[in-house]
């Protein structure tokens, strides 16, 4: 019997892909349809990248020469995870293997039109143009891909979250979090740098921050600002401290000046926990219901601190997006909605072959 291949990043790894991967598998999608995973990339040193990355390669081309491949679903970033894909796509053309390429990249639009050479955008062309089906992870973003080359082939298919077993409604109104890789372009050193302002007004608040990348230029930003007794750097957190945080902090916070659709924040709204986040990527979808009191601008500091300090001093303001924002997990983001949805396209895809 054929199967379906999914081909990407280390599931137990760290980074959104990976969180994506695991919600499929923990809800049953993989058992539903018959997929196989295979894993392209791993966080480790270069000699284990190199050879889980062969390692797959190899078993995907075996598969498709035994005609066991009915479907190629890649799961694709930018920059290198997009060149290891394309050699995945190729195979799967050659096999007459139907495609999904499922874009996930929040730089990718800045990685096609500013970071690739004249051979890097002709394979990106090639693999939007002729892939049987690519998913966005917002509809803005579809509309971007479908302007990289005038592609029709572009579905909207959002990032899935799972309903959280326990949600406490008792949360420390002192502590506000963020999640993610500390650097740039989550907009850690603006959130950094929004403190002054925000314990001005709230000189109780502390920020705990849960991700590895620039831990130490964090740091000294903090010293300099002379905030850092009102921030923990947490290192990444998963599993029971990771709920224990979402279940116990009064606001989210994600200004970054790039996203596709951040399972933090989806995972935030999941624990009913209100979100501050910036106008990039999915973002502003996930968060439309609340828009005036949850998007900010990526840069705008400012700004920035002026909500935080809004939804810190306004509990019944609070209450009233973490309802809403549950509302709409449950609507769009569900895991069986997100689930069903993948289901119906492969049984197309199957269909039309």
């Amino acid at each position: 019997m054929k199967k379906i291949i999914m081909v990407g990043t280390d599931p137990q790894g760290q980074g959104g892909i990976a969180s994506v991967v695991r919600t499929y598998q923990n809800a049953g999608l993989f058992e539903k349809n018959n997929i196989e995973y295979i894993s392209s990339h791993v966080a480790d040193g270069a000699l284990k990248k190199c050879t889980v990355f062969l390692f797959g390669f190899v078993q995907f081309i075996f598969y498709c020469c035994l005609d066991k491949v009915s479907i190629l679903h890649l799961q694709t970033a930018s920059y290198g995870s997009f060149m290891r894909k394309y050699l995945f796509f190729v195979v799967a053309r050659v096999f007459n293997v139907s495609t999904i390429v499922h874009v996930h990249g929040a730089e990718f639009e800045l990685f096609y039109r500013e970071k690739s050479n004249f051979f890097q955008k002709k394979m990106v062309l090639y693999v939007l143009s002729n892939a049987d089906c690519v998913i966005a992870l917002s509809h803005k973003w579809n509309e971007q891909l479908r302007g990289i080359c005038n592609i029709a082939n572009v579905v909207t298919i959002y990032n899935p979250i799972a309903t959280p077993l326990k949600v406490s409604d008792v949360r420390d109104p002192n502590v506000i979090l963020f999640l993610g890789h500390v650097g740039n372009r989550k907009g850690t050193f603006d959130l950094i740098s929004a403190m002054p302002d925000v314990i001005k007004l709230n000189p109780a608040v502390q920020l705990k921050i849960g991700g590895t990348g620039q831990i130490e230029a964090a740091r000294q930003l903090a010293v300099d600002l002379k905030v850092d007794t009102h921030i923990e750097f947490l290192g990444w957190v998963v599993g029971e401290d990771k709920e224990r945080l979402l279940n116990s902090a009064s606001i989210l916070l994600l200004p970054s000046y790039n996203e596709g659709l951040p399972m933090s924040i989806l995972e935030a709204m999941a624990y009913g926990l209100p979100v501050i986040a910036s106008d990039v990527g999915g973002i502003p979808e996930a968060l439309a219901s609340c828009i005036a009191d949850c998007i900010v601008k990526p840069g705008d500091v400012d700004d920035l601190a002026k909500k935080i300090n809004h939804l810190l001093i306004d509990d019944d303001l609070r209450g009233e997006i973490a309802r809403k924002l549950q509302q709409t997990v449950a609507e769009k983001f569900d895991v069986e909605v997100v689930t069903n949805e993948l289901t119906q396209l492969y049984t197309r895809l199957l269909e039309n072959k």
